[in-house]
């Protein structure tokens, strides 16, 4: 094909040539036409300018298209060529864990009472700070405070008894020294009888060795005396013994009743734990509470806690202790604190049919003024990447 350098000048039509006379041909034969001219076409140039227009078109429409499509091609073939894609339960490597929680003291006590009755005093109020052991609400301790002087009381007669009973002993045994003694003396003088008797010489009159043995007999009776003394003193003693172990028993009983008494009235007291301050009072005089129900509520301000219950199987296996977090509280907004995880639960808990584990965080930077116990917050924990 040759390409025309300049556009050509089209044909005029063709004019009919006139017709010569025939000397063959009749006068009245119809004049001869001379053949149509063949249809003229556009010129090469043109058709072909017009083919490049459409050619630019149609290309400006394929870029335009895949501009358009490639991201979700790329998309379709990441999503192809990944397994977090395909398989499930498998956790991306860049999957943050978002939990709601709440916060909490780093110390905090729920105190309740271990008896019920009827509230007689509440020394304290939001917002005082306590020592630890002070007392933080006092039930009706009227008739308590009368078990422990009885309690008392008995306590103090049976130790009076007991220090008796000592002092029994005591002279027992002393009776039981003299008692020795006079055996003892009685003892020498039998042998002195004997003795004496023994020197009679071997013409002595009969009345002589009858005196000699009379004393004789007469000092023998007297040890059997003494030591019938001293076995009456020394059973003395033993009865003594018993007295006395009768009241130190006595005494051991009533020392458990004051300890009893007076641990029933101090179960009357509800103590704070440790010291902090007072963030709830729930009770007034006069109230009636039962034990276990929450009256005082203790929480030690020098530090903070972040925890969740909400994770659930799929979520823990993300979270690992150290794992840097950023806490968000609702009551706050626009205060974050930085923190990370302190503990992560060994134990699944059953939560409305799902099992849920708990996650502490610690702060590791400042906390906002204005946090309060049990506010709710939003933790974010940078997960690890699933295998």
């Amino acid at each position: 094909m040759t390409t025309p350098t300049s556009e050509p000048t089209p044909a005029a039509p063709a004019v009919p040539a006139a017709a010569a006379p025939s000397s063959a041909a009749p006068a009245s034969a119809a004049p001869k036409v001379a053949p149509a001219a063949p249809p003229s076409y556009p010129a090469p140039a043109r058709r072909r300018t017009g083919l490049w227009v459409a050619l630019v078109v149609l290309v400006v429409l394929v870029v335009a298209g895949a501009v358009v499509l490639a991201p979700r091609l790329s998309g379709s073939a990441d999503a192809a060529a990944s397994p977090s894609a395909s398989a499930p339960g498998v956790i991306p490597a860049d999957a943050t864990v978002v939990a709601e929680g709440r916060a909490v003291p780093v110390r905090w006590a729920e105190l309740t009472a271990t008896a019920g009755g009827r509230v007689a005093t509440v020394p304290v109020a939001v917002g005082d700070t306590v020592a630890k052991g002070e007392v933080v609400v006092w039930l009706d301790h009227d008739a308590a405070d009368l078990q422990v002087k009885s309690a008392q009381a008995a306590k103090d007669g049976a130790a009076a008894a007991l220090t008796r009973a000592l002092d029994s002993l005591a002279q027992a045994r002393l009776q039981v020294d003299v008692a020795s003694a006079s055996v003892d003396q009685a003892q020498a003088a039998r042998r002195g009888a004997v003795a004496a008797r023994d020197l009679l010489p071997s013409g002595a009159s009969k009345a002589a060795e009858r005196q000699a043995d009379a004393q004789v007999d007469q000092a023998s009776a007297g040890v059997d005396v003494a030591k019938a003394q001293k076995q009456a003193a020394q059973a003395a003693v033993g009865i003594a013994q018993a007295g006395v172990d009768s009241a130190k028993a006595d005494e051991e009983g009533a020392v458990i009743a004051v300890t009893s008494a007076e641990v029933a009235r101090d179960s009357l007291q509800v103590k704070a734990p440790f010291a902090g301050t007072v963030v709830s009072v729930e009770p007034a005089v006069g109230d009636v509470v039962q034990p276990g129900v929450v009256l005082v509520r203790i929480a030690d301000p020098s530090g903070w806690r972040f925890e969740t219950t909400d994770l659930s199987e799929t979520s823990i296996a993300r979270v690992v202790v150290g794992a840097a977090a950023k806490v968000t509280v609702d009551g706050l907004p626009g205060k974050e604190i930085a923190g990370t995880v302190e503990s992560v639960g060994g134990f699944g808990a059953t939560s409305q049919g799902d099992i849920v584990f708990r996650v502490v965080v610690a702060p590791s930077g400042p906390v906002p003024d204005g946090l309060r116990w049990n506010m709710t917050v939003t933790l974010e924990i940078e997960g690890v990447a699933g295998s």
